[in-house]
């Protein structure tokens, strides 16, 4: 009877070893689970990190691009000035050209006129 007992209770035992065996091997198998998702959590958050960090540089470059597109509109800007000043800087010197040109061609007149008077007083002084 007492061996009965004892055999009763140790298979009692037994299954409940069984059981917290079992029961340690889902707390494991639940933990490894956690440690898996910890562990891709922190690779997530890496990734993350990367990203802003990627973001950033991205940001900077375009920051840097607004810039210079800037500074070429202000070129821009300013070479157009220097167009239109040189434009109206040619229209001057033409303007110009075109006094000077009417005043050769009016001392070129001038100048035929006073070589035929002299022709002509050459001619009368010859005869005198």
């Amino acid at each position: 009877e007492q061996l009965a007992a004892l055999a009763e209770d140790n298979a009692f035992k037994e299954g409940e070893i069984q059981r917290l065996k079992l029961e340690i091997e889902g707390l494991v198998s639940e933990q490894e689970e956690r440690d898996a998702l910890v562990k891709k959590l922190e690779n997530d958050k890496l990734d993350s990190v990367g990203l802003l960090r990627e973001m950033d540089v991205l940001k900077s470059d375009l920051q840097k691009s607004v810039k210079e597109q800037e500074d070429a509109r202000a070129c821009a800007k300013d070479l157009e000035a220097k167009i239109a000043a040189g434009a109206s800087e040619a229209q001057d010197l033409r303007s110009r050209a075109a006094d000077m040109a009417a005043e050769l061609e009016t001392a070129r007149k001038e100048l035929t006129k006073e070589e035929s008077l002299r022709e002509a007083y050459e001619e009368k002084s010859s005869k005198l």
